[in-house]
């Protein structure tokens, strides 16, 4: 078993209107403190965020970090989903963007990946 259950990361990818990359920066900022402002009662912390400025322009990744499995994750959601704060900001948001994309990694543990020796 190479992954850790416990920590899932979530990557989200949004393709953001190029009109609208100002307004959006300024949503995911007011999105992250809100959240931030629930860190009691949410397992996540922003890991990282960066813009795309070659390839693919416009668009914006967030790395997110879940520890508890996937009950947190759901927990989280179902939390956030219930705050009408946050579910303006997702309103608002939908409209800045073209696209988006939701990704779950897990963490490699090292020592399992690594290939062990062998002895005649």
């Amino acid at each position: 078993m190479l992954s850790d259950k416990e920590i899932i990361y979530a990557l989200h990818t949004h393709n953001v209107r190029p009109d609208s990359m100002g307004n959006y920066l300024n949503n995911y900022k007011n999105t992250v403190g809100l959240i931030n402002d629930k860190k009691a009662n949410l397992s996540c912390d922003l890991v990282a965020s960066w813009t795309v400025q070659v390839s693919d322009m416009d668009q914006c990744l967030h790395l997110w970090k879940y520890t508890g499995s996937f009950e947190k994750i759901d927990q989280a959601k179902e939390d956030l989903w219930n705050d009408p704060k946050y579910l303006s900001l997702m309103q608002e948001r939908s409209k800045l963007l073209r696209s988006r994309h939701l990704q779950y990694l897990f963490a490699i543990n090292s020592r399992d990946a690594l290939p062990r020796s062998c002895s005649n």
